[in-house]
């Protein structure tokens, strides 16, 4: 798991190239490998494989570092380059409708206790910090 996490760098790197947001040199490509060996070298723990684990693990780190790429992409493309806060604007709204979507489908179609939503009562007793939050 920790390997996979390291690997968002070299993941987020080549995506770049891919866009041509990043140029391609061989100091890059050489810190890249130190940092992929020097993390090899700090793997250990059990080492029971679950692909299951790999699969959800492999595929949040692909979408997550391409969510970096474009939001990269869409902030500095010349012609058509987004301030932050207009970004922001934009994307939000679209966060909101998934998460949504995903809350009610969890609360209303499953009936799985690992996935509860807080109760009214459990939102007054810490409206204060999620107030803050």
């Amino acid at each position: 798991l920790q390997m996979m996490k390291e690997a968002n760098l070299a993941l987020v790197y080549t995506l770049s190239l891919a866009a041509a947001l990043e140029r391609f040199y061989w100091r890059h490509a050489a810190i890249l490998v130190a940092v992929v060996a020097a993390t090899l070298m700090t793997i250990h723990g059990e080492f029971n494989f679950s692909f299951t684990g790999f699969a959800l693990q492999g595929s949040s780190q692909l979408l997550e570092c391409t969510k970096i790429v474009l939001q990269a992409l869409l902030l500095s493309a010349p012609g058509r380059k987004l301030d932050a806060l207009t970004y922001v604007l934009l994307v939000m709204p679209c966060c909101a409708l998934l998460l949504g979507t995903a809350i009610f489908g969890i609360h209303f179609f499953t009936q799985s206790s690992a996935l509860l939503l807080p109760t009214t009562a459990d939102l007054v007793v810490w409206w204060p910090h999620l107030l803050a939050n």
